[in-house]
């Protein structure tokens, strides 16, 4: 008998990293998105090539697929109804809008005595778990005893690196999409109702906050350092910023005061979390990942905000006692992102010009403390003024 799994998002994650660790524990796939011509391609095809970046590119055919329509909740409820479990990732903006149809399909699944379900949320959103399953209770007050008994709303920490549509170098087909080898998930253990599904990059943990702060503060942290630095220095990749002896030397004091910030939050060892880091850098410079600036810099009024990557960080290291110079510094890079073809970073720039960077840091990124502004404010000026002097402005 056919075992499947329902992936709402068949972008970067859902195609690059959960239909490949589902289809390699021996699981058919449904694709749940709201692009039309990208479910009607992955219906034709009913395959799709992922180009795995290790020692070497090889292509890994991922099948069989379907894709629903997101705004057929019908079709989605039958897909449920059969499916072992789910997966979400649309992305942290969107979740709340996976409610309705979540609620329907799993009425269906209740409506089976005794049937339990679970639904894993692999989204860069701290207790995102907790907050789609409140706005799913809401949809379904009817029978919540229910949902809470039998219904298991998972945090992950999802950390491979995926570049979708993959370079047209690399593989023609529009379907395709580059990712590296990296395929383990961390999975929240007392959160599952009903047996773990057997899916083989699970890595089930008794508690998933430890590993969401590495992933925000030496994951996600470091990237957007490279990238808003690589920025400004010109570069186009991530790795080249990170071989650029400036970039390198702010992104190693960025790790080193969020190394001890984690450290310090979560009784983790040192070394334990620098050995992290180290793996982090090394994956960033893996010479078969074009990971390009732009796509890891994308969306800064996001990242910019109160509990993400950067402003996030400072109040951590504040909180610790700890004065995050270097994560200062990558603020100020970020706030000067002024990618034209970025509808945010315009946006972000409009702010600045509008209301200043003083007040920027206080209204977007939640930053209180008014030294901490002040240095950010002058590195902003700096980079500024360097960035003027080079345009010969």
């Amino acid at each position: 008998m056919e075992r499947r799994v329902i992936i709402f998002g068949a972008g970067q994650i859902g195609r690059g990293f959960l239909g490949d660790i589902a289809h390699r524990s021996g699981f058919a796939v449904t694709f749940v998105d709201t692009a039309a011509a990208l479910v009607d391609r992955l219906n034709a095809a009913h395959s799709y090539p992922l180009v795995v970046a290790g020692s070497r590119l090889h292509i890994r055919r991922i099948a069989p697929v379907r894709a629903v329509h997101a705004s057929d909740v019908a079709a989605i409820a039958n897909e449920m109804e059969s499916a072992v479990c789910a997966f979400t990732a649309v992305g942290a903006g969107r979740i709340l809008s996976l409610a309705p149809p979540l609620a329907a399909g799993l009425r269906r699944v209740l409506s089976r005595p005794g049937r339990c379900f679970n639904v894993l949320v692999c989204e860069n959103l701290a207790h995102g778990a907790d907050i789609l399953a409140g706005r799913v209770c809401l949809e379904m007050a009817e029978c919540a005893t229910a949902l809470r008994k039998r219904v298991g709303f998972v945090q992950t920490v999802v950390s491979r690196m995926v570049i979708a549509p993959a370079p047209a170098e690399i593989c023609g087909d529009p379907l395709a999409v580059l990712a590296e080898p990296y395929d383990r998930l961390p999975v929240a253990a007392e959160s599952f109702r009903g047996a773990v599904p057997d899916v083989r990059a699970f890595r089930p943990v008794e508690s998933i906050c430890p590993l969401e702060d590495l992933k925000l503060f030496l994951h996600n942290l470091p990237h957007a350092a490279c990238a808003y630095l690589g920025f400004l220095r010109g570069h186009r990749l991530i790795r080249d910023a990170l071989a650029d002896p400036d970039v390198r030397r702010v992104v190693a004091g960025v790790v080193r005061e969020m190394t001890a910030v984690v450290s310090s939050r979560h009784s983790l060892s040192q070394n334990a979390v620098r050995s992290y880091a180290r793996s982090i850098l090394r994956r960033f410079s893996n010479p078969l990942m074009d990971d390009t600036i732009r796509r890891v810099a994308r969306d800064p009024l996001r990242k910019l905000g109160p509990s993400e990557r950067i402003s996030g960080a400072i109040s951590a290291a504040l909180s610790s006692g700890i004065q995050p110079a270097s994560v200062c510094l990558v603020a100020a890079a970020a706030l000067c992102y002024n990618d034209r073809d970025d509808p945010q970073a315009s946006r972000l720039q409009e702010m600045i010009a509008a209301d200043g960077v003083d007040a920027v840091l206080r209204t977007l990124c939640g930053i209180e403390d008014p030294g901490i502004r002040a240095t950010i404010g002058l590195w902003h000026e700096r980079f500024t003024y360097e960035g003027r002097t080079a345009q010969g402005g």
